[in-house]
């Protein structure tokens, strides 16, 4: 009775798809209808049209959230995500730009791209043209390109003991690979990192979530270990109620937002919490799946450590009064003078009483920091982590270092050099150099009252 409601429903909407054969939620609600029928080859074969249509318009977490279906409903199935990842590894976007550079040195690279998928992607994919894009940078969801929930949450294992499937091999294509128009193609953060194998390894080790309407994702305070990745809706990062202090909204994400990152390199508490405002679909990996995966694939964890650096320095430098006035550019130049240093436990990296050598953000470890009182008794302040800074008070002022700097742990740390950031910041402009010269004062009159006070100098 069941299976043939579903048949009806099929039915209904392969009509609406011949009314609009472009119309990507269309062909979800179908193979959504026919795995529930039982017919797991034949949603199969619909999921990864949808899932060819997402990554030709360039919508490549939309097409991962897709295949991860299909690896629901067949777990050997590794055609489809070996497609996505042809098109979106490392090496495809270097062969694109040789390509693009060799025939027009004056090429934009977002354009005039082309790629190979099986037919079993692309057979039925009718180049409907790019999928519209907000100026956000997400799909525009309700003009057919969303994801439609219901159908991510198919579960063969709904469909009783006695469910068909799938008799499709690993590999399903019939045919030779269909070239394929290339939309809004663009580098993915992580994902365009890696080489193709890497590529489909890191996939297979991603969990798809999707959470409802005032859900939250990770809750402050909460010990983290994974991270996440923004694949549909939007979600408002915010701080919970304290006592007498309300609950206070910090900022939304949206399709594309990555989140938890830091979990990755150490677990730590959660910082704030993250709440669906709408139907949210995410992925999610997590720090163990990670550490299993790099075993085989080494290079997955070199990525991820470039990609949490990054982050780490992006936020750094838009969120430090240091950097404010720097324009995009000069903060790009200044992220890459930025050099990794790796320090057994123990290491002394700045000497109270002696010159300042640059600027610090911790990568990862445990560092701590002691200086005198006032009455010459050392004080031992609170313990530094991931994704703190030392080193910009002495930068700022030129003076000796009012505090000694110790690592309790093995730690990664980046260093700015005093000359690189004379060079990059202190030299970009008037403005910039007016802005320093007031914070270091101010830095300079709380350092003191911190020390009078038997506080940490900030």
């Amino acid at each position: 009775m069941q299976a043939g409601r579903f048949d009806e429903a099929a039915a209904e909407w392969r009509s609406a798809l011949d009314a609009d054969p472009t119309n990507i939620m269309v062909r979800q609600r179908i193979a959504e209808a026919m795995a529930k029928t039982g017919d797991v080859d034949g949603a199969i074969r619909e999921y990864q049209q949808v899932a060819g249509a997402y990554a030709a318009n360039g919508l490549l977490l939309k097409a991962i959230a897709v295949s991860k279906v299909i690896l629901r409903l067949n777990p050997n199935h590794t055609e489809t995500q070996r497609a996505i990842g042809q098109l979106y590894s490392k090496a495809s976007f270097i062969s694109a730009e040789d390509e693009a550079e060799a025939t027009d040195p004056n090429h934009d690279a977002e354009q005039h791209l082309y790629g190979s998928l099986p037919p079993s992607m692309a057979s039925e994919l009718s180049q409907p043209g790019a999928a519209p894009i907000s100026e956000e940078g997400s799909v525009v969801d309700d003009a057919g390109w969303g994801l439609v929930t219901d159908s991510l949450e198919v579960d063969p294992a709904t469909l009783g003991p006695d469910r068909p499937t799938s008799a499709l091999p690993a590999g399903s294509a019939e045919g030779e690979p269909q070239q394929v128009r290339l939309q809004n193609l663009v580098p993915t953060p992580l994902f365009s990192e890696l080489d193709a194998e890497t590529f489909v390894a890191l996939v297979s080790g991603l969990t798809m979530r999707t959470v409802a309407p005032g859900d939250d994702v990770v809750t402050e305070g909460d010990m983290g270990d994974r991270m996440y990745i923004v694949v549909q809706g939007t979600v408002e990062v915010y701080r919970n109620a304290d006592g007498d202090t309300p609950e206070r909204s910090i900022a939304e994400m949206t399709e594309g937002a990555f989140f938890g990152e830091m979990s990755l390199v150490a677990a730590s508490p959660r910082l704030a919490s993250v709440r669906a405002q709408n139907d949210v679909v995410v992925l999610e990996l997590s720090a163990a799946i990670l550490a299993a995966l790099n075993v085989e694939h080494p290079s997955l964890g070199d990525a991820v450590m470039r990609f949490y650096r990054n982050r780490l320095l992006a936020n750094v430098l838009r969120s430090s009064p240091l950097f404010q006035k720097l324009a995009p550019q000069q903060k790009q130049r200044l992220s890459s003078c930025f050099r990794p240093m790796s320090l057994p436990a123990h290491t002394v990296v700045l000497e109270e009483g002696q010159p300042g050598q640059g600027l610090y953000v911790i990568l990862r470890g445990t560092l701590e920091a002691s200086g005198q009182n006032k009455d010459g008794e050392r004080v031992v302040y609170p313990h530094m982590t991931e994704g703190d800074v030392f080193g910009e008070i002495g930068l700022l002022t030129g003076n000796p270092s009012s505090a000694t700097v110790q690592t309790l742990t093995t730690s990664t740390v980046l260093a700015l050099s005093a000359d690189d950031f004379h060079t990059h910041v202190m030299a970009a402009d008037a403005d910039v150099r007016r802005m320093i010269t007031e914070l270091a004062n101010e830095r300079m009159r709380r350092s003191v009252v911190a020390r009078a006070w038997d506080l940490r100098p900030s």
